[in-house]
């Protein structure tokens, strides 16, 4: 049975709310809309689309509203292409496993992350204290 929240259009307007304010924050918008994602009881495939899309639009924007800025520097454009290559290696291993495994193997695989990005973060806050 869905979750009652998770057809709530409110709801979800003010989780993108917050997922944006912490993406120009902290740069970790992310978690907070895949989380809500995540907690739907949509098939995984739905699930996997819906997260790659806003993260797409959240990162597109986040770059945009960074170069309109004049906020970035060659140093990460250098990096990002470096790690391109790994990127796509990873995508298609992503894309390998998603199919070769049970439905339910990726909201878990996706909660697992979350939770290490969710401690990594607060431990890499705490530590600047």
């Amino acid at each position: 049975m869905p979750l009652e929240f998770a057809k709530n259009t409110t709801f979800f307007n003010v989780v993108s709310a917050m997922s944006g304010v912490s993406q120009g924050l902290v740069g970790l918008g992310g978690p907070p809309v895949v989380t809500t994602l995540m907690s739907r009881q949509d098939d995984s495939v739905t699930a996997r689309s819906n997260i790659i899309m806003v993260l797409s639009v959240l990162l597109i924007t986040s770059l945009i509203s960074q170069l309109y800025a004049d906020a970035i520097t060659w140093l990460p454009i250098i990096l990002a292409l470096k790690l391109f290559g790994f990127y796509m290696v990873s995508n298609l291993v992503g894309k390998w496993l998603f199919f070769r495994y049970a439905q339910d193997m990726h909201r878990k695989v996706a909660l697992a992350f979350l939770v290490l990005i969710g401690a990594h973060s607060i431990f890499s806050a705490l530590k600047a204290l």
